[in-house]
């Protein structure tokens, strides 16, 4: 995300999502293609998932976002561990695959835990569902509602995790990579993305390989 702002970089950030995306997805076929094989017992924490999806949107490569969407739902990927990026990944995996029955679910269920614990991801959670019901009018209101957080933020120097939005130091050099993840969704749903700023950059919103 720094080679977006500070290096002013397009292609090298594009081309380290790529990789990242990539990776994972190398790394998740041969585990999981062990576990189909052997039928061992072994499992994969479903947060781990989180990332790789988000790079592989956001490096513009959907097929492999829907690849690993699909992953993220095969019988070894468990709650391991009901951490932040676990909802968010099972929300993204959702809204990735249009299976908006469990979007409501999730967030009818395990969210409301999360939403207590870090009230920083409701915006999210209100913009994917804006995103799953391809409501254009509120969708313009929940990703402006997005857009202000991040920026209120990212002025922010706490000591705490940067790169979802908290305020680590060089957050303010990052863009809202989540936000920016939902609205590619939201795209192929024929919602159009109408905030384009530093921190909801349009050229990565509307870029697809």
């Amino acid at each position: 995300m720094l080679y977006t702002r500070y290096h002013h970089d397009l292609n090298a950030a594009f081309n380290e999502f790529n990789r990242g995306a990539t990776f994972a997805a190398i790394e998740y076929e041969k585990l999981l293609g062990t576990i189909d094989r052997t039928g061992t017992n072994k499992t994969i924490d479903s947060g781990q998932f989180c990332l790789p999806l988000f790079c592989a949107l956001l490096a513009g490569r959907w097929e492999l976002a829907r690849q690993l969407a699909f992953w993220s739902k095969h019988p070894s990927v468990k709650i391991n561990n009901p951490h932040d990026t676990v909802y968010i990944e099972r929300l993204l995996a959702a809204l990735i695959l249009g299976k908006d029955s469990e979007i409501e679910a999730i967030l009818n269920d395990e969210a409301k835990v999360l939403k207590r614990r870090a009230p920083v991801y409701a915006s999210y959670f209100d913009l994917i569902v804006a995103a799953s019901g391809q409501d254009q009018a509120l969708f313009n209101k929940e990703l402006s509602r997005v857009e202000a957080e991040f920026r209120a933020r990212s002025k922010s120097r706490a000591d705490v995790v940067n790169g979802y939005g908290y305020g680590k130091i060089d957050n303010a050099l990052n863009f809202d990579f989540m936000a920016v993840g939902i609205c590619k969704i939201a795209a192929k749903r024929g919602l159009i993305t109408q905030i384009d700023s530093e921190y909801i950059p349009k050229v990565i919103v509307d870029f697809w390989q």
